[in-house]
């Protein structure tokens, strides 16, 4: 059965909206989290409801994200690539937007990162259902 496919485009327009701050690197996202004990909105949240409005279903927590994405083989992705899921050190998840940057959660909102630092990220993966310009 073929999955059905969501131009990675569409999954962002979703996403953004979620978006409510904006730094220049990821070392200050990383900051805001130390130093605030608030509520955090996991970037499998902005993607799962994203997804939901196209009828794919993926889990709105990020180490459950994860694990499917793993599970299902996801195919490896790039930073120049719209809706990608990249994988932090600490196991939380970010979004690609396709031009280098990334969206990450930073507390109670997600966050346009700028300049992410090299190495930040330890997997960049395509999700499946989502479509990159060839059927994923």
């Amino acid at each position: 059965m073929m999955r059905p496919q969501v131009w990675n485009g569409f999954v962002l327009a979703e996403v953004y909206p979620y978006v409510g701050l904006a730094y220049l690197t990821g070392r200050e996202v990383d900051q805001v989290l130390r130093d605030e004990q608030i509520t955090k909105v996991e970037v499998a949240e902005a993607v799962s409801s994203a997804l939901a409005q196209f009828g794919l279903s993926l889990p709105d927590e990020d180490g459950a994200l994860l694990v499917r994405l793993r599970r299902d083989g996801a195919r490896p992705g790039a930073m120049d690539l719209g809706a990608c899921v990249c994988v932090l050190q600490d196991g939380r998840l970010g979004l690609t937007t396709g031009d280098g940057r990334v969206i990450e959660t930073a507390g109670d909102e997600l966050a346009y990162v700028a300049h992410p630092e090299p190495g930040r990220y330890s997997q960049v993966l395509k999700v499946p259902g989502v479509y990159y310009g060839e059927v994923v």
